[in-house]
């Protein structure tokens, strides 16, 4: 992977509450002092005029600093290789709205979100679980400057899968005045496992390989987009931004999916490890699997998966398989696996991903219907394993916390 800057995009980032207790204050003494003066000024038809047209101004300044009045920055990282514990270089600009803001205050994000979808409603749950302010700085008519930031040694790198997410940022809260809410923009960028570049390239690879369905999603969409009137644009574009900036573009992806029509196996299955349950990226794992099945099968597939849990739609890849065809029904079969490298084992508030060995029968499609019948009942035998730099899982309350 090419070492180069970057520039960052605005992404949605966690959601927060603006205190507007001391511009609804202002707003209600303007208010107490107005309407006096309306009362003895107008009458009739004059005093309700007078009263909308106050109203409909205090509503036009509510709307200015909402959304009209919003800076923007243009923000550019020093390189897009960024690992836990390294220390990357930025530099920012205000390029848009510089003279409304008074300050800034950019800080350094990592927060989970996970997604649910039940019905035809999506609920978003979202939990910082790293916050550390590196600027503030009060502007004065500057427009520009920059920072360095250092992501946490033990930090759980940027993840991406299509309902759960791992998301480093840079947020940046800009204040108006004293009596008014601030704006918060933020702009995601990647922090990426230590992998060699080979395996960046690989992974890259499986992806491409694999055609992402959201990827196509994304595409189909913005084909719409652009063949849509012009009244619509936007709004299929906000969309688009609301559906999918949920993580910064060139994202390391998950790797291979290996997709069967498997089923648990019937009788009784035992995975042995030498004596280890974790692991770190790309290591190598020795084992022995041995089953006494109740009926023949065709295919016994030994498979590596994982799968996340929490709150968010459950995700799983199956990204290596060893097959045995046509196998006895007591029989024992040794194994060697090449651990993958991503994505490490984790535990999160709304988030955790786990990785286990298991056995399952690989069934032909033409016994796709019979999928209930084979699974009533039954389980697959399974070994969780941990896969992490640190060989234990990585707990996201701990990270930044020196031990």
């Amino acid at each position: 992977m090419e070492n180069r800057p970057v520039t960052l995009s605005a992404i949605h980032g966690p959601k927060e509450k603006r205190d507007w207790r001391s511009a609804g204050g202002a707003i209600f003494l303007v208010l107490v002092f107005l309407l006096p003066v309306i009362m003895r000024q107008f009458r009739g038809a004059a005093y309700l005029l007078a009263f909308a047209f106050g109203f409909s101004f205090l509503g036009l300044v509510v709307y200015y600093y909402t959304r009209v009045a919003k800076p923007e920055a243009h923000v550019t990282l020093d390189s897009n290789k960024i690992h836990p514990g390294a220390t990357v270089g930025a530099t920012w600009q205000i390029i848009k709205n510089a003279r409304t803001a008074r300050r800034v205050r950019i800080s350094l994000l990592g927060y989970e979100k996970a997604k649910d979808d039940r019905g035809s409603s999506t609920s978003i749950y979202e939990e910082v679980f790293y916050r550390e302010q590196v600027t503030d700085l009060r502007l004065n008519g500057r427009t520009a400057s920059s920072l360095s930031i250092t992501i946490p040694q033990n930090a759980y790198p940027s993840l991406r899968a299509k309902r759960n997410f791992v998301i480093w940022a840079l947020q940046f809260r800009f204040d108006f005045s004293p009596i008014w809410p601030n704006h918060v923009k933020t702009y995601g960028f990647n922090v990426l496992p230590f992998l060699p570049d080979d395996a960046y390239q690989a992974l890259q690879e499986s992806d491409r390989a694999q055609g992402p369905e959201q990827n196509e999603e994304v595409a189909q969409l913005q084909a719409n987009r652009d063949q849509a009137p012009a009244v619509v644009k936007s709004l299929m574009q906000w969309i688009i931004d609301s559906r999918f900036s949920d993580a910064p573009p060139e994202q390391i992806t998950l790797g291979p999916h290996i997709e069967h029509n498997w089923a648990p196996p019937p009788g009784e299955v035992q995975i042995e490890l030498n004596g280890r349950f974790a692991f770190g990226p790309g290591e190598t794992l020795h084992g022995m699997v041995s089953w006494q099945l109740s009926e023949p099968v065709d295919h016994l597939d030994l498979r590596m998966r994982w799968f996340t849990s929490g709150k968010g739609d459950p995700e799983e890849r199956v990204v290596q398989v060893i097959p045995r065809q046509f196998p006895s029904q007591t029989d024992r079969m040794p194994f060697e696996l090449t651990l993958p490298t991503w994505p490490h084992s984790l535990e999160g508030k709304y988030i955790s991903i786990d990785w286990v060995l298991d056995l399952a029968v690989r069934l032909p499609d033409e016994q796709r219907r019979s999928l209930r019948q084979w699974v009533r009942g039954r389980s697959y035998p399974e070994v969780p394993i941990i896969i992490s730099p640190t060989r234990d899982r990585i707990i996201t309350d701990f990270i930044g916390v020196v031990k």
